[in-house]
C-alpha cells in the first residue's frame, strides 16, 4: 500500500471514531469518570473493568452488557456486579459466552446512567492462522510528559490487543522524577510517595483521569504486567532501592498494598496465588507469555560486575516455579511465534567502553546496568541453552523499562560468563547472517518517562547511539563492535512499537511522538525490523507495515450530561468518610481551584490553591486530631462544602 493510502486510511479511522452516539448511551457522566477497560481475552471470555465514583453507600450494584454492535441491539451477555468500598469501588467482570476472533462492545450502567462504550476483541480459535497486530507500550510518568502515544495507539482500528509491559504508574511524590514544564501545566503527582494502600489507589485514580490513557483502554483490550514503579523503584522479592525499611514500613506490606491496588485497577484476570505470569494464545499464530521478572522470584540486584556472586548458577530473576512453567509452556506450544512479554532487557548490553566519556572505570559503568538480565547471566544462559536444545522456534522477546527503543538478535556470548568480563571477548555471532541467533528482541520506547537525552544530554545520547553499534576506536581490537547483536537503538524519542505478525514474518515498527511537552497526536515512523519464520534474526524494513484493509468500528466517543447538582446529590467529593490517613478529593466535572479543610471551630487546618488542569488530590491527614471537619472546595467557579469525620 502506498504512503498516501496508508496515511489516508489512518486518518479515516480516526474520523470514524467521531460518530453519533445512540441516545440511550449519551447519559455518561460522573459515576464512570475513570473510564472503562478490558483485558486478558481468550476465545470465549474477556475481563471488563470500571470504577464507580464512591457513593454514600458501602456498595452499589452495577449492570453490564456486551454486544456485537455499538447500538447494543445484538447483546451477547449481560449481568450485574458489585462495586464496594473494600475494593475502592472498582469492579471486574469475566464476561463469557463469546465467540472467537470477534470484536465486541461493552458498557456499564448505574441508576440509568451509562458508562462510555468500550471496544474489545476475543482471541482466534486454536485452529486459526490469524494475522495479528499489537501495540507494545511501557513507562508512563504522569509528571514526565503528556501521554500522547497512548492517544495514537487509541486511534488504531485493527489491533488485536495492547501489550503493556509495566511502569503504568510511578510511585514518587510531586518532587520526584518529572519535568517542571509539565508540572506547571497541572500534570503533577500528589505530594506523597505511594506507600500505603490508600496512596497507591489515589495514584491509579490520578493516572486514570488522563484522557489519552482512557481512550486507549476504551478502544483496545490491554494485556498487562507490572514492573518496579507499580511498587517502588528497583524492586525485587526482598526489598527495593526506593524503599526505606522502618521509615516507610515493611517492604512486604508495601509490596502487598501495591499488588492489591494493581489488581483492583487493572483489567487482569486474577489467580489464586496473585501471580501475573500467564499465557494467552492467539490461535496457531502466536502464544504470548507474560512474565514477572520483578517481584515474584527476582533475587536482589548486585550492582558490581566484579562480584563473583553475580555469576552464581543459582541466581534467579524468574524464580523456580515461573521458570519451570515457562519451559513447560514453551515446549508444549504449537504456535508459530512465541512472544515473551518481559519487563527488562534480556539481551546482553555492553556499555563499559563508555567509561572515558563518563570519567569512570569500565567496571563502574557496567555496574550501573545490572537491573536487567545482565544481572542474572547464568539464568539467561540457561534459557538460551534450553531454547537451542529443545529447538524452540521463533521466540520474540518484547521488553519495556529502559526508556529507549532497541532491537536485538538473541545470541548468547561468552562476555559475562566469568567473574572478570573484561576485556570483551570476540563473539562467534555474525550480524550479517545471524548464525547463532535463536530469536529477536524489541525494546519499547517510553510513553513519557525520561530518556538518555533528558537524563544526561542530547549530545551524550547521540554519541552513545552511534557508538553502541559501531566499531570501538583504538586501543580496542580492530573491528571490535561492543554490541553487534544490537540492530537498532534510539535513546532520545518517546512512543511505542507496532508489532505485525503473520504466518511467515513478524515486523516491529517504532513510532515516535512529536513531543511530550504538550498535547499533540503528531507522530512519525522511526524504523522497522522484521524476522522470518525459521530464520530468527532481524532485517531492516524499508517501510512500516500498512494498516489492514478491513478496519474495526471504533467505540463511540462519549458526552458528559450530568449537572453539578446531580454531583452534589449522589457522590462523595471527599472520601473515604470516615477518613484515617488519606483524604481523597475528586471533582470530575471540572478543575480544582481551592481546597480548605476546617475544624469544627472554623479554623483552617489545610489550604491549597491549584494550578490549572488538576481534578483530584489526596491530602495526608494522619497528623490531624480525630473529629468532624468541613471540606470547602472551589472548582470551576462552583463552591462545594461537605463534612468528613477523621478517625484514626
Amino acid at each position: 500500500m502506498s504512503s498516501f493510502n496508508f496515511q489516508s486510511l489512518r486518518f479515516i479511522s480516526i474520523l470514524i471514531s467521531i460518530v453519533v452516539i445512540p441516545a440511550k448511551a449519551q447519559l455518561f457522566s460522573i459515576p464512570f469518570e475513570y473510564g472503562i477497560a478490558s483485558g486478558d481475552p481468550t476465545t470465549s471470555t474477556v475481563i471488563l473493568w470500571t470504577r464507580l465514583h464512591p457513593t454514600l453507600n458501602d456498595s452499589e450494584i452495577v449492570f453490564w452488557e456486551i454486544a456485537t454492535d455499538t447500538g447494543f441491539q445484538n447483546i451477547t451477555n449481560s449481568g450485574t456486579a458489585t462495586a464496594n468500598r473494600n475494593k475502592d469501588f472498582t469492579l471486574k467482570v469475566d464476561a463469557n459466552q463469546l465467540n472467537p476472533n470477534t470484536v465486541y462492545y461493552y458498557r456499564f450502567e448505574w441508576n440509568n446512567i451509562y458508562s462510555p462504550i468500550g471496544r474489545t476483541k476475543t482471541t482466534p480459535s486454536n485452529s486459526d492462522n490469524q494475522h495479528l497486530r499489537f501495540a507494545v507500550v511501557s513507562c508512563a510518568n504522569y509528571q514526565g510528559g503528556f501521554f500522547n502515544a497512548y492517544g495514537n495507539v487509541a486511534s488504531y482500528n485493527d489491533l488485536d490487543a495492547v501489550i503493556h509491559l509495566g511502569d503504568y504508574i510511578y510511585e514518587v511524590g510531586s518532587t520526584g522524577y518529572g519535568v517542571e514544564e509539565v508540572k506547571n501545566q497541572g500534570r503533577i503527582h500528589d505530594s506523597f510517595e505511594t506507600v500505603t494502600l490508600e496512596q497507591y489507589r489515589a495514584r491509579y485514580a490520578l493516572y486514570r483521569l488522563d484522557s489519552n490513557l482512557q481512550k486507549m483502554h476504551q478502544q483496545h483490550a490491554v494485556i498487562c504486567v507490572w514492573d518496579d514503579h507499580e511498587s517502588a523503584n528497583g524492586s525485587n522479592r526482598l526489598n527495593a532501592q526506593n524503599h526505606t525499611e522502618g521509615d516507610e514500613g515493611y517492604w512486604n506490606d508495601r509490596k502487598r498494598f501495591s499488588r492489591i491496588a494493581f489488581f483492583e485497577w487493572m483489567p487482569i484476570r486474577e489467580k489464586s496465588d496473585s501471580s501475573i505470569y500467564r499465557k494467552i494464545t492467539f490461535g496457531k499464530t502466536a502464544d504470548l507469555f507474560m512474565l514477572d521478572t520483578r517481584i515474584i522470584g527476582r533475587d536482589p540486584q548486585i550492582n558490581d560486575v566484579t562480584d563473583t556472586a553475580l555469576y552464581s548458577l543459582n541466581r534467579t530473576i524468574l524464580g523456580d516455579a515461573q521458570k519451570s512453567w515457562l519451559k513447560e509452556e514453551l515446549t508444549a506450544s504449537n504456535s508459530k511465534w512465541k512472544l515473551l512479554g518481559n519487563q527488562v532487557i534480556f539481551s546482553e548490553f555492553n556499555i563499559g567502553w563508555a567509561s572515558k566519556l563518563l570519567n569512570q572505570q569500565p567496571e563502574q559503568v557496567e555496574s550501573q546496568f545490572l537491573d536487567i538480565w545482565d544481572g542474572y547471566p547464568a539464568e539467561r544462559q540457561e534459557l538460551f541453552n534450553f531454547i537451542k536444545k529443545n529447538k524452540i522456534s521463533n521466540p520474540v522477546v518484547l521488553t519495556g523499562d529502559f526508556h529507549c527503543a532497541m532491537a536485538f538478535d538473541l545470541t548468547d556470548s561468552a562476555t559475562q560468563t566469568q567473574s572478570t568480563p573484561y576485556p570483551y571477548k570476540p563473539w562467534s555471532y555474525d550480524p550479517k547472517t545471524g548464525n547463532t541467533s535463536v530469536g529477536v528482541e524489541f525494546v519499547s520506547p517510553s510513553i513519557s518517562s525520561s530518556n538518555f537525552d533528558e537524563n544526561a544530554s542530547p549530545t551524550v545520547a547521540a554519541f552513545l547511539e552511534n557508538q553502541l553499534v559501531s566499531e570501538l576506536p583504538s586501543p580496542s581490537p580492530s573491528g571490535y563492535i561492543p554490541n553487534p547483536h544490537m540492530k537498532y537503538v534510539n535513546l532520545r524519542q518517546h512512543g511505542y512499537i507496532l508489532v505485525d505478525i503473520n504466518n511467515d514474518t513478524l515486523q516491529g515498527d517504532f513510532y515516535f511522538t512529536e513531543s511530550i511537552m504538550n498535547a499533540t497526536l503528531n507522530e512519525s515512523w522511526g524504523n522497522g525490523f522484521y524476522t522470518i519464520n525459521g530464520s530468527p534474526f532481524l532485517r531492516q524494513a524499508k517501510s512500516a507495515v500498512p494498516l489492514r484493509n478491513a478496519q474495526d468500528i471504533p467505540a463511540p466517543r462519549f458526552i458528559n450530561l450530568l449537572s453539578s447538582e446531580t454531583l452534589k446529590e449522589y457522590f462523595l467529593l471527599a472520601f473515604p468518610n470516615p477518613a484515617n490517613s488519606i483524604l481523597n478529593i475528586n471533582i470530575p466535572n471540572g478543575n480544582l481551584e481551592i481546597i480548605k479543610l476546617m475544624d469544627i471551630n472554623g479554623k483552617i487546618v489545610y489550604s491549597r490553591t491549584y494550578p490549572q488542569g488538576i481534578k483530584n488530590d489526596a491530602i495526608s491527614i494522619s497528623n490531624l486530631p480525630n473529629g468532624m471537619y468541613f471540606v470547602r472546595i472551589k472548582a470551576s467557579n462552583i463552591q462545594y462544602t461537605t463534612k468528613v469525620l477523621i478517625q484514626h
